[in-house]
């Protein structure tokens, strides 16, 4: 029970710090390119998919977009005489839906012992289903 709690709360924290890094970097451009969209979206799938792999469950990566939204919101509240972090243009606006996007499929992803099964990994032989 310990270790489940230590565990939401590792993935709390860990969508908090992918929300508020990609928060930070989904502007920045290459050469015309989002790179800083694109990296900020791959951190935030990285982190959903490891979350659902270490608790096997769907809970690691609802409770990871839980801190992602959460750190998400507070960076983007505009205050009197700051900057703007997340500005209402196409990479912000991307960066709040894709990440929206990313979580719910994280989420309903089917975790087992041995993972998420679209991974590619042959199903292994459970019990018996009563035929």
């Amino acid at each position: 029970m310990l270790v489940r709690v230590l565990l939401h709360l590792l993935a709390l924290a860990a969508g908090a710090g992918a929300g508020l890094l990609g928060a930070f970097v989904h502007q920045r451009t290459d050469h015309g390119l989002p790179t800083g969209l694109l990296i900020g979206l791959g951190l935030t799938a990285a982190v959903y998919l490891t979350l659902g792999l270490l608790t096997r469950s769907r809970s690691g990566p609802l409770i990871g977009f839980l801190g992602w939204i959460a750190a998400t919101i507070v960076i983007s509240y505009v205050r009197p005489g700051s900057d703007t972090i997340i500005p209402a243009n196409g990479r912000g606006t991307g960066w709040l839906y894709a990440g929206l996007l990313l979580a719910f499929v994280a989420i309903v992803l089917p975790y087992g012992p041995e993972g998420p099964a679209v991974l590619g990994r042959p199903p292994s032989d459970g019990p018996p289903t009563g035929r």
